[in-house]
């Protein structure tokens, strides 16, 4: 018993003699790199799976008529730099073979913005209501601030077009561009 209490306090003398303990803090550091996004926009597909706007249909009937329909957008900023954006429409003139209903004729009116996720609604608002004046004019649908903007937002936008008692009969189509920058 006794040579078993001396190998005991041997090995516990050792142990503490040699042992280091650590008792202070020690730091690293942690490298990450996070590369910015891009800005991107597209126009949201119906329920009918394409990005086609459908105007109501009009029935000339003696007087001046007014057909209305929805385009919905969507601007995703991720960036990482919150300069802001702004997102825009033009269209061309409406043509039927060679008939024409200008672009003057139409009225954009940004209705709604629906942000996605955690996405700030803060700094981004919506453009006021644009009668286009020519092919070159642009809509403001919607648009950030700087410092805000970033993440993901849905522009819902109400289109009237006023069509004259004297407009041929036809269907017409005209080419919607929308730019985000």
């Amino acid at each position: 018993m006794i040579i078993f209490l001396s190998v005991t306090a041997w090995l516990v003398w050792s142990y503490t003699k040699y042992a280091k303990v650590n008792t202070g803090q020690t730091q690293t550091v942690l490298d990450l790199e996070v590369s910015g996004g891009t800005l991107r926009q597209n126009i949201v597909e119906g329920a009918d799976g394409t990005v086609e706007v459908d105007m109501s249909k009009v029935f000339l009937s003696g007087g001046d008529e007014v057909t209305s329909g929805m385009i919905n957008t969507l601007v995703k900023d991720h960036r990482g730099t919150a300069v802001g954006w702004s997102q825009t429409m033009s269209c061309t003139n409406f043509f039927s073979g060679s008939d024409i209903i200008a672009v003057n004729n139409l009225s954009v009116d940004p209705a709604t913005i629906t942000p996605y996720g955690e996405s700030d609604l803060s700094g981004v608002f919506l453009g006021t209501t644009h009668n286009l004046v020519d092919e070159n004019d642009q809509a403001v649908l919607m648009y950030a601030l700087p410092g805000a903007g970033e993440g993901r937002y849905e522009a819902e936008s109400i289109l009237e077009l006023f069509i004259d008692k004297n407009t041929p009969s036809g269907s017409y189509t005209a080419e919607v561009t929308v730019t985000v920058a």
